[in-house]
């Protein structure tokens, strides 16, 4: 069984226990970042009398932590942590004190996590597997290794080792500190520990995900259910630790007994075509692209299908025969998901807001399924380029408001409350009627999709058009219908 570990940490001691409180409903064990908050005072007692046991951790900022300070005061702050009653303390591997620090844990019957965080890059598996038996040497409870993604050939390093250190039973964590994958398939690889932010929480790093996000991914999977005849499939994009694809697609492939599972790669666009490389040489079952990757792709694989031809985009690539295939199904995905939400498309006037890969591909497929479409990008001259080339109408991005309610249906293509609570538009500014689609997705919705449903509009979020869209290119790989259901559950 994986525990499932909850990050807490914040700015000042009432934050850090804020949060420290919050996550006990989600959490196996809570880790408490005592290297977060300024004013800490010097009885720790208060952060170590939750319900559930509590990891005390002060974490170096050469680690990816906020702590300066030197060796000996962030082991006096751990020793301190053992006396206020903490279950646990985090030890980097290089510590001097860690060999002590470890048995003064063992002495006060708490437990040693030992770690390790490699910020420049990812070692070899055969590496990560001697620093985990170096940290089980030390006389280390939980072996702990988080190390940064750079590509196809890392990600397939740390899969590796988790492997072999499952196969000789070592109690370990690893994974990627700026990508989710590997902590959504902790369980599969038979790891004792995934770590996770505090719902509602900033990420302690990149790749952390909202541990009750976390624990759905988790519930019902196997221990140990990655063996090496397993397939792998990726999304690849920058960044790309938001993506829900992993989970969605390894519930897709469990509920429907695929043996693969699916990884998220943070690629950065100067190295696609080193990614597409490693992927030539090793065929995965299958890629998803997201941003910014969609349009630069087509120049890299040896055939583009219908979809991805007419619109310049892809998101979808099929590994078969020795060739590349990319597929765009983004456009038939969000057509889907408006299909399901009763929406009707034929006939209606539809504004497209964006004009990179998703946005091509919703364009075109309204404009196939007889929409009048209208696109408009805050680039102008790239807005209008993308619509003549797609055969559809423009509209200037400081125009919208006063036209916005002539369209009956909007679809924000841009990555606008991606990463902030930003909108594109003012909803108030809509058509009665209008159905507002947002292939944006964020926990509790975008404020566009909140703004809209407030108005009594059908607004679907970025999940709808995900699911659809996942669920034609899971059928692309296997050649099996997707099982929609438990990507929805997922997903929701």
């Amino acid at each position: 069984m994986t525990l499932l570990v909850a990050t807490a940490l914040g700015d000042t001691p009432d934050e850090l226990y804020a949060r420290a409180r919050a996550a006990e409903p989600h959490a196996d064990w809570i880790e408490v970042r005592l290297d977060g908050p300024s004013g800490l005072p010097w009885d720790l007692r208060a952060f170590f009398q939750f319900a559930k046991p509590c990891i005390a951790t002060v974490r170096h900022e050469d680690d990816g932590g906020r702590s300066g300070a030197d060796d000996a005061t962030r082991n006096g702050i751990l020793r301190r942590a053992l006396l206020a009653g903490a279950r646990a303390i985090d030890i980097e591997l290089w510590n001097a004190e860690a060999k002590a620090l470890v048995r003064e844990a063992h002495a006060a019957g708490a437990k040693a996590v030992v770690s390790l965080h490699d910020l420049s890059g990812t070692p070899r598996a055969e590496a990560i597997l001697a620093t985990l038996h170096e940290m089980r040497a030390l006389g280390a409870d939980w072996c702990k290794v988080a190390a940064t993604v750079q590509g196809p050939a890392d990600a397939a390093a740390l899969v590796e080792a988790a492997r072999a250190a499952s196969e000789e039973g070592l109690p370990f964590a690893l994974m990627a500190v700026n990508d989710p994958f590997l902590r959504l398939l902790a369980e599969d690889l038979g790891m004792a520990l995934a770590y996770g932010s505090v719902p509602g929480a900033p990420a302690a790093a990149p790749g952390q995900v909202p541990l009750d996000a976390l624990r759905r991914a988790h519930s019902g999977k196997a221990p140990s259910a990655v063996s090496a005849a397993t397939r792998v499939a990726y999304v690849v994009g920058h960044p790309v630790a938001h993506s829900l694809s992993p989970a969605m697609q390894n519930a897709a492939f469990r509920a429907a007994g695929v043996d693969a599972c699916y990884l998220a790669l943070d690629v950065a666009p100067q190295n696609l075509d080193a990614a597409l490389a490693g992927f030539r040489a090793s065929p995965p079952l299958g890629v998803n692209l997201t941003v910014p990757h969609k349009v630069a792709v087509l120049d890299l694989v040896d055939s583009v299908a219908g979809s991805a031809k007419a619109s310049g985009a892809a998101n979808t690539l099929v590994f078969r025969d020795g060739r590349v295939e990319a597929h765009n199904t983004d456009g038939a995905g969000a057509l889907d998901a408006l299909a399901e939400a009763g929406a009707k498309v034929a006939g209606g006037q539809a504004l497209v807001l964006g004009a990179g890969g998703a946005a091509r591909g919703v364009a075109h497929a309204l404009h196939e399924a007889g929409a009048k479409v209208v696109l408009s990008n805050r680039t102008l001259e790239k807005g209008q380029a993308v619509a003549r080339e797609l055969g559809v109408l423009w509209l200037p991005w400081a125009d919208l408001g006063k036209s916005l309610k002539a369209f009956d249906l909007v679809a924000n293509c841009t990555t606008m409350g991606l990463h902030s609570d930003e909108t594109p538009i003012d909803a108030a500014l809509l058509g009665p009627k209008a159905v507002v689609l947002d292939a944006v997705y964020r926990q509790g919705g975008t404020r566009l999709v909140r703004e809209a449903k407030a108005r009594g509009h059908v607004a679907l979020g970025g999940e709808a058009m995900l699911l659809h869209q996942g669920a034609r290119a899971f059928s692309l790989w296997t050649g099996r219908p997707a099982p929609l259901e438990a990507m929805r559950r997922v997903l929701s």
